[in-house]
């Protein structure tokens, strides 16, 4: 549109301003080695969303709308997300997500004999979080749930022991051992039965033959 007031020359033109996108996302937050998952939540009035991208900081990228990744290690990771409506504009986000520490497992044990009591003592943690339950498992000899065990084992040979160890975010570390319940030894002796006051009684031990 143009117009002439007194011989000075006005033009108008009309320009259209698009929205900025909002952008936004929603994270669920899992353990070490499951992936953490993202949705995109991100809008823009009067327009649409044509794509975006997630930028994990660590060289890896995604355009999908609902993705998983799986961070290295555990704790605070920072994620961004960059969205692009039809009209070229663009916006980012930055949240930070948390990866949750599966528990560091250890135990030792007391000595180790058949028909005795053995104590198991766990040695377990967990990195910025608690420890909620303990499952100890002696093979087909039994279970306990104790933080330290105690276990009679009731013959003897080889057992797998494992302990599995679960924290207040539901993250499971797993230690398993071999132990080894010797053989009871044997006491066995042989003297002669019958024998006379003053004469010497020789006493042989019996080695066991099983």
């Amino acid at each position: 549109v143009s117009s002439d007031l007194g011989g000075e020359s006005n033009i108008i033109k009309e320009v259209n301003v698009h929205d900025i996108p909002v952008v936004d996302f929603m994270i669920e937050s899992y353990c070490e080695g499951d992936g953490n998952i993202f949705t995109n939540l991100s809008s823009v009035t009067n327009s649409s969303i044509t794509s975006i991208r997630y930028d994990f900081n660590n060289g890896l990228i995604s355009a999908d709308s609902i993705c998983s990744h799986i961070f290295d290690g555990y704790g605070l990771f920072d994620v961004t997300l960059e969205a692009n409506s039809s009209e070229g504009c663009n916006a980012s986000k930055t949240i930070t997500t948390e990866v949750f520490a599966d528990p560091f497992v250890d135990f030792v044990t007391s000595s180790l004999c058949k028909g005795e009591e053995v104590i198991f003592n766990s040695f377990s943690s967990v990195p910025n979080g608690n420890i909620a339950s303990y499952i100890w498992s002696f093979g087909m000899e039994g279970n306990s749930n104790s933080r330290d065990a105690k276990h009679t084992f009731l013959s003897d040979g080889v057992f797998n022991v494992n302990l599995s160890v679960y924290s207040d975010k539901g993250c499971e570390g797993i230690s398993s051992k071999k132990i080894t319940i010797p053989k009871l030894p044997s006491a066995n002796f042989t003297m002669l039965s019958n024998a006379c006051l003053g004469d010497e009684i020789k006493i042989s031990y019996m080695p066991d033959v099983n």
